[in-house]
């Protein structure tokens, strides 16, 4: 006979069936209907384990007693684990790489833009330099021939002139006869006009002054412009001299100081020693250079009875006198002891 419910065979008498635990038919007609204990006795009593298939059933009728196995080294109803399962890339990570090569390739298209920007920058730098350079040079080259074009205009007046002088004082050699000699000057000491180391110095020995001249008699000016650059290098003043009568020793003299001063004077030699010079003019001026050595441009124009003074072209002072008229140009010295003025070019103008 068989089980109802799992088709398993009964044993013979089996109340139960010995694999699934259903009740036959003989256990229930045992029972009886009515018999009060059929429940109770059927919940109380636990099913006996199921059969398996590694031995011979042991409700069976008649079956052989077999010692159990001994156990397995694994449960032979729960599976091996299995290896875990790949896990997925993390979207995090994925955007991250994402990103970072979308950074790299930005990167490399504005290093290459970079590079081309700089590079047309540095062309159109480079071309701008370049006329900036050409610009430049055709200034200068139109400034110089203008220069040279205009290097015998006068500076001081506006007016038309003419260039009746223009020596380096290097030497003699230009043909204005400027005075070469050593004489006993008035007062004592003796007097030098002479061209030394490439300049015209005047210098005495002694107190006094000396004037040293061209003696050309083309530069007896009326009206004109003189410009001369002057150096102490002992003494006390240097100068210039114009509408001087050298017969008479006679004249008006612009002259500087070491210590930052100027006078304006007309002079006559032939008067006593305390009546030699009338001033004009005289003060102190930032323009011009202080001390032995520092060189300095006097100049003046003489038109008509108007006399105006320059150093190192800034406008001194303008006087009005009718002392005296024309006459020649010189170069002045002055010292309190021995003294040494060195001119290293003269100009004048004829207005």
């Amino acid at each position: 006979m068989n089980c109802s419910v799992c088709g398993a065979q009964l044993p013979e008498g089996a109340n139960i069936c010995p694999r699934c635990g259903t009740a036959t038919s003989s256990y229930a007609s045992a029972l009886g209907i009515n018999d009060p204990t059929a429940e109770a006795s059927y919940v109380r009593q636990p099913p006996p384990p199921p059969p398996t298939s590694y031995g011979p059933d042991p409700y069976a009728a008649n079956a052989p007693y077999t010692p159990s196995m001994p156990p397995y080294a694994h449960d032979p109803y729960t599976p091996y684990p299995s290896a875990p399962a790949p896990q997925p890339p993390k979207k995090g990570r994925g955007r991250l790489v994402t990103t970072i090569i979308g950074v790299v390739v930005v990167c490399i298209i504005l290093f290459g833009s970079g590079i081309f920007f700089v590079n047309q920058h540095n062309a159109q730098v480079t071309q701008q330099q370049h006329a900036t350079a050409t610009a430049l040079a055709q200034s200068h080259a139109t400034a110089t021939a203008r220069a040279q074009q205009n290097s015998n205009a006068d500076p001081y007046v506006p007016g038309p002139s003419t260039l009746v002088l223009n020596d380096p004082m290097h030497d003699n050699s230009k043909g204005y006869a400027w005075n070469e000699t050593t004489v006993n000057a008035k007062g004592g000491g003796l007097g030098t006009c002479a061209f030394t180391n490439g300049a015209y110095h005047v210098s005495r020995t002694e107190k006094g002054s000396l004037i040293c001249h061209s003696k050309t008699l083309a530069f007896n000016l009326s009206n004109l412009a003189l410009e001369a650059n002057l150096t102490i290098n002992q003494g006390d003043y240097s100068g210039i001299a114009f509408r001087m009568d050298n017969t008479t020793e006679k004249g008006y003299v612009f002259v500087i100081g070491a210590g930052g001063d100027y006078v304006l004077d007309a002079f006559n030699f032939n008067a006593d020693i305390n009546h030699e010079y009338t001033v004009l003019s005289k003060g102190n001026s930032p323009a011009i250079k202080r001390g032995w050595h520092q060189a300095n441009l006097a100049a003046i124009v003489a038109n008509g009875s108007t006399i105006s003074t320059y150093i190192n072209h800034q406008p001194i002072t303008s006087v009005q006198d009718t002392t005296y008229t024309q006459g020649a140009v010189g170069i002045y010295g002055y010292g309190q002891s021995s003294f040494d003025v060195m001119t290293t070019g003269v100009r004048a103008w004829q207005l």
